[in-house]
């Protein structure tokens, strides 16, 4: 998978394309022409003669070989699936299909995924490798190993139930259905922000208030005379209750 990206990545390098276009170089500014490949960024058309006999080697040939993994990964995106399928050579070609469209080089994570939705390689990246290549110190990619299954019991050895057939729709949908969260969740992050922002006001407001409050300024007569009658004695002199008394005298 890296080598057909890389492969296709130093043949367009190569034709002298600024790697700033590269980046958002989509399948369809790219066409086939028997064995010569066309690449239109828009602003100038780059042609790529095949400069070899090999027919694998041709322009048109390293550029089919990458276009097929990026058209199985839209509808599977599993590399094991995807490494089996190479093994067994069984990837359609769809250089020619205009249907199918997107950014021609993404990133690739460290065990083969491609990120959803794609994102291009930045200016950066592609000279780094470009220049890995050149000076012989690309990396080597390989998949994880499996983990070794223990023995199974006896009574597991009975034959598992036939898996329920999947329709040809399958990954179409769940790819859909990751596109489809991922744009309803887009608008999370600024409703929450918004959520904070109004939970700040009403604070401010309710702080506002507490600082603001005030005891009444007049007292009415008839309040004046209950509280005497609580807190004055018989006598007529002044005294003060404790918290304690005041509590029994409302008592």
């Amino acid at each position: 998978m890296f080598g057909r990206r890389d492969a296709a990545l130093l043949l367009i390098a190569a034709a002298g394309v600024p790697l700033q276009q590269i980046t958002s170089l989509q399948r369809r500014n790219l066409t086939c022409d028997g064995e010569t490949l066309v690449v239109d960024t828009g602003r100038y058309r780059y042609r790529l003669d095949p400069t070899t006999s090999d027919p694998a080697l041709t322009p048109a040939a390293v550029y089919r070989r990458w276009t097929q993994v990026l058209a199985f990964t839209d509808r599977h995106p599993s590399t094991r699936t995807l490494a089996a399928q190479l093994t067994r050579g069984h990837l359609p070609d769809t250089a020619d299909d205009q249907t199918c469209d997107g950014l021609v080089f993404t990133s690739i994570d460290r065990w083969g995924y491609l990120p959803l939705p794609p994102q291009p390689l930045t200016a950066g990246s592609i000279a780094a490798i470009v220049r890995q290549h050149l000076t012989g110190t690309a990396p080597s990619h390989t998949l994880p190993p499996r983990r070794p299954r223990p023995a199974p019991a006896a009574a597991d050895l009975a034959p598992p139930p036939e898996p329920p057939p999947l329709s040809d729709e399958y990954y179409d949908r769940g790819t859909a259905a990751r596109r489809d969260a991922l744009t309803a969740t887009a608008d999370v992050g600024d409703v929450l922000d918004d959520v904070e922002a109004r939970a700040d006001a009403l604070l401010e407001q309710t702080l506002a208030m507490i600082e603001n409050w005030q005891l009444p300024d007049a007292i009415s007569t008839t309040e004046k005379s209950f509280l005497a009658h609580l807190f004055l004695p018989e006598d007529g002199s002044k005294h003060v209750p404790t918290p304690h008394a005041a509590s029994r005298t409302g008592g």
